[in-house]
């Protein structure tokens, strides 16, 4: 899938801690999905938002991110595609 500058793109990233499978969405819709045998291994509790690879790789996010948002259950694609315009009402502590 093709993301383009300057225009508002939706990107949602699962895992299925069940599957080990990672999926890719754009705009609400699956282009890819892998098994991620990494995220299923003990022990690994690194949760990097806009870095590929290791925190220290260089492989940062160069652009701008309005809100991230992190489910506790993973979301099918029917899920990713109703709550992708929602706006999620929650109380910080």
């Amino acid at each position: 899938a093709s993301i383009s500058n300057d225009v508002w793109t939706h990107v949602a990233v699962t895992y299925n801690n069940t599957t080990s499978i990672l999926g890719f969405y754009v705009n609400g819709n699956l282009v890819n999905s892998q098994f991620a045998q990494r995220f299923a291994s003990p022990g690994l509790n690194d949760f990097n938002i806009g870095v590929q690879g290791h925190v220290n790789a260089g492989n940062r996010f160069y652009g701008q991110m309005d809100e991230v948002r992190v489910w506790n259950v993973p979301l099918s694609t029917s899920d990713i595609q109703e709550n992708r315009f929602r706006t999620v009402n929650s109380t910080l502590p």
